[in-house]
């Protein structure tokens, strides 16, 4: 049913899954939130380290074989988080970093403290290049809470906004000075994909099932709809979103 666009669930390249017991774990634990698709996106470093297709192709196909065995409903596809360099969009046509399935959609996270500018250079270096950006975690960044920005990375340059599911299901419980961004932002329309952003099962886990009733609940069921499965989904399949 759902789609998780945004999971490091491929063992031993990054700070998700170490081992491919713990995979399993967490493959089983996104088959029980009712995920049919996972999009694999270890993180890539581009200008830091070498990303290990290799590995990341064999460790991924060791676990789709898994799911086939175990009888799971599970199809997972190639892709990375990339934490923007300016030498991704070339890795990403030549192939060594993979986009969101192949296709012309690319996992991109900034730091924190990543000024607007920085962010705005990417999403519009990404788009010359052929690619649609989809802006991992956008709650993480400051700089995209002033004016309209995030209205702008949308509209200007074709980016697509997805928020962690854990920032989603905590919205409504912050207190008289907690964060209200989120739910503002919720509450507008603004956001395009939810996404697990699983690294495990305790601290990290999957929780699409969960996110999936809380905004059908809060918000509308067609937008739950469009944030878990249509939007996720369309990219899966390579079409324009």
């Amino acid at each position: 049913m759902f789609t998780d666009l945004h999971c490091h669930i491929v063992y031993g390249v990054d700070d998700g899954a170490q081992t491919f017991e713990d995979a399993q774990v967490m493959l089983r634990k996104a088959a029980e939130q009712n995920v049919t698709s996972v999009i694999c996106t270890s993180h890539a470093l581009p200008g830091r380290e070498i990303f290990p297709l290799e590995t990341y192709r064999r460790h991924l196909e060791q676990e789709q074989e898994w799911c086939r065995q175990e009888g799971l409903d599970l199809q997972l596809f190639e892709g990375c988080e990339i934490l923007w360099d300016e030498s991704a969009p070339r890795l990403l046509k030549d192939g060594a970093i993979p986009s969101l399935c192949g296709g012309h959609y690319a996992l991109v996270e900034f730091f924190p403290s990543s000024p607007w500018e920085n962010i705005r250079h990417a999403a519009l270096a990404l788009s010359i290049a052929g690619y649609y950006p989809v802006i991992a975690h956008v709650e993480r960044y400051a700089c995209l809470r002033k004016g309209h920005r995030i209205q702008e990375l949308s509209y200007e340059y074709g980016a697509i906004l997805q928020m962690n599911a854990h920032t989603v299901l905590t919205s409504a419980k912050v207190g008289l000075f907690g964060d209200r961004w989120p739910a503002k932002v919720l509450t507008d329309g603004l956001i395009d994909i939810v996404a697990s952003d699983a690294h495990d099962v305790e601290e990290r886990p999957c929780r699409l099932g969960e996110v999936y009733r809380f905004i059908a609940e809060r918000y509308s069921k067609g937008y739950a709809e469009q944030v878990c499965i249509n939007i996720p989904g369309r990219i899966r399949e390579g079409k324009p979103v």
